[in-house]
């Protein structure tokens, strides 16, 4: 799920980004990979990437969870843009379709999930950023991607930090 939002986070938005893994459920592994553009590659994938407008990126994801995910477990972003503008959603983790809008902008941002139910999945897309900024300014993008299970137990948590530059 975390893999899904990066895919839409790159289909919006470009340039640096990093993350570093808070929690993972014991006995549950998960990599995401991104092709070229990043400089670190740990037991989580690709880490420390920078991407640039105009160029297509193959990403892949494997993950394999301790428990099986439902359409009651959610997918939370808990981002502040620039410092100051919090970009907060949720959505099911499976069979829905991933909505926000980023502020200042009012873009409309949807994403489909997969198929419910989940315990482990593999995925891999190559996505073409677009030639040039949707986005005329230099901004930053961080905070909190966390998974709950279906009675609100966290799954897995990650810190993330984008970069993005027209």
């Amino acid at each position: 799920m975390l893999s899904v939002l990066l895919l839409a986070g790159l289909a919006a938005a470009d340039i640096s980004f990093s993350r570093s893994n808070e929690y993972l459920e014991p006995d549950a592994t998960i990599t995401l990979t991104v092709d070229t553009g990043c400089t670190v590659k740990d037991q989580y994938g690709s880490n420390n990437c920078d991407w640039h407008w105009g160029s297509r990126y193959t990403i892949s994801a494997n993950f394999k969870l301790a428990e099986v995910l439902y359409s009651n477990s959610t997918l939370s972003a808990d981002l502040t843009i620039d410092g100051f503008l919090p970009l907060k959603f949720s959505c099911a983790v499976c069979d829905s379709v991933c909505s926000f809008k980023l502020p200042v902008v009012s873009k409309e941002v949807s994403f489909k999930m997969p198929a419910c139910p989940i315990q482990s999945h593999t995925l891999s897309k190559t996505i073409e950023l677009p030639s040039s900024s949707p986005v005329p300014l230099d901004t930053k993008a961080e905070g909190t991607l966390t998974i709950t299970n279906g009675v609100g137990s966290k799954v897995g948590s990650a810190s993330i930090s984008s970069d993005i530059s027209p």
